[in-house]
């Protein structure tokens, strides 16, 4: 679905919202989706060990390509600081850009979008490292 070059962009938008945030932001794209898109990015979301993250506020965008549906799913923290309207807003930016088929813009537009809301809620803690986080921050299966 994306080149390499693409995928380097997408991680670099990911780095630069994290380095603002305690939260995680993870994207992953399945070539086919097993079963439902939700259903499939809530079994990821668990092995990936999103549902780890010390404080709680990992975000995954997950794009089913061929039934190309997507689900954005967020850890309980996030859901307890961010009202429906923020999963809407998200859901409908993402949607506007892949009807109109740009990928790319639509999924970093995206990240923004979820980066600025982590930043306001989950400020970086001094200590607190990506790092680990970052070397799957954009994934294919």
């Amino acid at each position: 679905m994306f080149t390499a070059e693409q995928q380097k962009e997408i991680f670099k938008t990911i780095q630069q919202n994290e380095e603002k945030t305690s939260g995680i932001i993870h994207v992953h794209i399945r070539k086919k989706c097993k079963q439902n898109v939700l259903k499939d990015a809530q079994k990821y979301f668990i092995k990936a060990k999103l549902n780890k993250s010390k404080y709680k506020n990992a975000v995954l965008i997950f794009i089913g390509e061929t039934s190309r549906k997507f689900a954005i799913l967020g850890d309980t923290a996030i859901h307890e600081h961010c009202q429906q309207e923020f999963w809407d807003n998200s859901r409908d930016l993402l949607t506007k850009h892949l009807k109109q088929e740009k990928y790319l813009e639509g999924i970093i537009a995206t990240i923004n979008e979820i980066g600025s809301r982590l930043e306001k809620h989950f400020p970086i803690n001094k200590g607190d490292s990506h790092i680990e986080d970052l070397k799957n921050a954009v994934s294919e299966d």
